[in-house]
């Protein structure tokens, strides 16, 4: 099964819309939902991963109410997505093993050793479960018996394994002699077991999830390795185009409908190429970045899950028309049913939630009641300050911050149309994206949003991240084995010693020196940040001539960072230095290209430079999106 139920109504040029059905919480982050072959009106079934018990379970959910039907322990089961063989549920057990048990009960009917681990999915092929264990591909049949093995050689098979012309079609890394390293390639295999032909996707770090592999319309796959979307020609074996993507998009194939093939990266970027030459008809970036899961289409609607929600955007143009906050998305994708769309979602490391949407033709489409977020620094690391700028004239606002914290609910306090709350962190907190349901009081009117209910879901989403102890991050599963680390855009901060300095400590200390030492200490660090951040390297390649410029790019960044001023003037106003700060933290190499771009693009005399450029800094944020929004509208009508 490659979660074949995240595209559905393909082509139908309707637009659709999600309002909440239902939502269960439970103390386990929730991973992957899907549905049976034959029951998906009725039933879905989900995965779920404690992070405290250390323990995955299987259940069973009836989805017109989220009851749940049954549970049952799945070891080390977690990883990929099961699928429904008949009257069973199959998953993986103990990371080189599948497991069958009935679906009516849950009880278990057998289990069969694939001898390696299992990077595979679990896919239905004529009756049979097909399966990868190492390099050997497994046909199980109803009763659990091994019924055929195919090998590859010196292989490790991972992805999606799918059915071609009574053939198999597989991905997998292979050593290259010629090359001396190790690729990805995409292979078709006979019932018989002969390689019909191999063909090579490229060198790259591999993620063998279960939405990795391929995606297979007509007589063309197509894959994604690296930075590259590929399409191949099964007709001829032959590889027909390759379009590189600002961003990691191997984690997942592409998802393809009959004119367009639609991709997600690891820098937060969705975009759409054209199925006939791979080139790019429009791309969206997110606020945070890291999007972990393929998008999903239901009509005319492409579904992202990115920044803690899930965007409703026009697949034709790549505009957002709605969204809905549903929490952390863990290895997850919006699955359909009938007219339904499943979400697993939830706060780590203990609260999840199951969340349940009807799709719709028409809904009331509601706007965010905030402008922006930005964390504060502190002092004191083990507490954690924020900024919520509010889009209106709201008398009071609160935040429940019961997720990583033991303040619970916290006021806000009224700055101009914006908030600032402080709460105390928890030493349990783990990195990762998190949601705060917000309450904000308006002239008298009050607008509740508790976490799990509600049917306005406006809710601030943000990269949160805070350091843990070794014993912490050891007890961590890893999932992601060979995948490239997120890193987040906001430094994580350190937690302080408490400890009180002693009088010796402070007369041993020349303070003119220290102070200068300091000084020194905070640039370098700051320098270190933002060539990390902003991916310089990567920028000095793809703008050469610029190099000068990027050079002076990062030096007013440490400046401004590295000023004690309280307020910085920003087009002619003075913001909060906190405010100035935080915002140009959240910078990396989009908005640094796109910053390029306008210099490049500008033919009037600037008096002031560096006001002039620390402005566009400020405002790359806010305004690229709807820079590259006009650039795409002005294509398009200069094709018409």
């Amino acid at each position: 099964m490659i979660r074949k139920n995240i595209i559905k109504n393909k082509n139908d040029k309707q637009r659709y819309f999600l309002n909440d059905s239902w939502r269960i919480e439970m103390p386990a982050v929730v991973r992957t939902p899907f549905y049976g072959n034959n029951c998906s009106e009725y039933f879905g079934y989900v995965v779920t991963y404690s992070e405290m018990e250390q323990a995955y379970h299987l259940l069973k959910v009836d989805l017109h109410n989220g009851k749940i039907l049954w549970s049952i322990d799945a070891v080390n089961g977690g990883y990929g997505t099961p699928t429904v063989f008949g009257d069973l549920v199959v998953f993986l057990k103990e990371f080189d093993a599948v497991q069958a048990v009935s679906a009516e009960s849950g009880i278990v009917e057998w289990a069969v050793q694939g001898g390696h681990r299992v990077r595979t999915t679990l896919n239905v092929i004529d009756e049979t479960l097909w399966f990868g264990s190492g390099s050997t591909l497994l046909a199980v049949n109803k009763n659990g018996e091994v019924v055929k093995k195919l090998h590859i050689p010196n292989s490790f098979i991972y992805g999606n394994i799918t059915p071609y012309k009574g053939g198999i079609l597989c991905t997998g890394t292979l050593h290259n002699n010629e090359r001396d390293c190790s690729c990805s390639y995409l292979w078709l295999i006979n019932q018989e077991g002969s390689i019909m032909y191999s063909m090579e996707l490229g060198r790259s770090p591999v993620i063998s999830s279960d939405t990795s592999g391929i995606w297979l319309k007509d007589d063309f796959a197509f894959a994604s390795c690296g930075h590259d979307i590929i399409c191949f020609d099964l007709k001829v074996g032959k590889e027909l185009w390759r379009t590189r993507v600002f961003g990691f998009c191997g984690r997942h194939f592409p998802v393809v409908d009959s004119q367009r093939v639609y991709y997600t990266t690891l820098k937060g970027e969705v975009g759409c190429a054209d199925i006939l030459n791979g080139s790019i008809v429009w791309r969206q970036k997110f606020r945070e970045g890291l999007i972990v899961a393929p998008p999903s289409i239901y009509g005319k609607t492409l579904f992202v899950l990115a920044d803690c929600s899930v965007f409703l955007l026009d697949k034709d143009t790549g505009e957002i028309f709605q969204h809905k906050v549903v929490g952390h998305t863990p290895y997850s994708a919006v699955s359909f049913g009938t007219n339904k769309a499943l979400i697993g979602a939830g706060e780590p490391p203990a609260n999840g939630q199951l969340i349940c949407f009807d799709v719709v033709s028409e809904a009331h489409v509601s706007l965010p009641m905030y402008n922006d977020v930005y964390f504060l620094e502190e002092k004191d690391c083990n507490l954690m300050s924020v900024l919520i700028e509010t889009g209106g004239e709201y008398t009071s606002s609160s935040i429940d911050v019961s997720v990583f914290s033991k303040d619970g609910v916290v006021n806000g306090k009224k700055i101009g149309n914006a908030f600032t709350y402080k709460f105390n962190l928890q030493n349990n907190c783990v990195s990762g994206f998190y949601a705060i349901p917000v309450l904000l009081e308006n002239f008298g009117l009050i607008e509740r949003k508790r976490r799990g209910l509600g049917k306005p879901s406006l809710v601030y989403v943000k990269n949160f991240s805070s350091n843990l102890s070794n014993e912490r991050v050891q007890n961590r599963e890893n999932h992601e084995s060979g995948s490239p680390k997120n890193a987040c855009q906001d430094s994580p901060k350190s937690r302080c010693n408490k400890n009180k300095k002693s009088k010796t400590e402070r007369n041993n200390t020349n303070p003119i020196l220290s102070d200068e030492l300091e000084k020194m200490k905070n640039r370098k660090l700051l320098e270190e940040y933002f060539s990390r951040s902003l991916e310089i390297e990567l920028l000095l390649r793809l703008y050469p001539d610029d190099e000068d410029t990027i050079y002076q790019i990062v030096d007013l960044l440490v400046d401004t960072c590295d000023s004690k001023r309280k307020l910085i003037r920003i087009a002619g106003d003075d913001k909060p230095a906190e405010v100035v700060l935080s915002r140009l933290k959240k910078l990396n190499a989009d908005h640094i290209r796109f910053v390029l771009d306008c210099l490049a693009a500008n033919t009037s005399p600037i008096r002031n430079m560096k006001q002039y450029l620390l402005a566009a800094l400020f405002n790359a944020p806010t305004t690229i999106q709807l820079y590259y929004q006009n650039k795409v509208n002005h294509d398009l009508a200069a094709r018409r």
